[in-house]
């Protein structure tokens, strides 16, 4: 018995204030449910702590990139590949302690619209020309 490797993992995308729009509308919209739900992580928060919690997130997400607790992943490594942010460590049974690890897990509910935008991404870096 001993300590787990544990991963958290998210789609990267570049910021732009209409996504920032866009990430923050879509927590408004899980709020306005007939049954708000915004993750696993906030079971325990009450709607509107969880609201805030997530949009705070939100702003600490487009800061991630370059820190130390936190790495990168090109998958697949070809030309339809996204760019992900990992973060993780050590679990003894409960989560590895970093902030962007926490940053992650809060950020799970919105994992298809930042994939949608490093999809985006992805498009815009393949039109280039070379």
């Amino acid at each position: 018995m001993g300590a787990d490797f544990v991963v958290a993992v998210l789609p990267d995308c570049q910021y732009s204030i209409d996504r920032e729009i866009a990430l923050k509308w879509a927590v408004e919209e899980m709020a306005a449910a007939d049954e708000p739900w915004f993750g696993n992580y906030f079971d325990d928060y009450d709607q509107e702590e969880a609201k805030e919690t997530l949009i705070a997130a939100i702003d600490e997400y487009f800061e991630l990139d370059g820190r130390r607790d936190v790495g990168g992943l090109y998958l697949p490594p070809d030309e339809t590949g996204i760019w992900y942010i990992v973060s993780g460590g050590l679990s003894w049974g409960d989560n590895p302690i970093t902030d962007a690890y926490t940053i992650f897990e809060q950020m799970e509910e919105l994992w298809s619209l930042l994939e949608q935008f490093a999809k985006e991404d992805r498009r815009r870096r393949n039109e280039r020309p070379v």
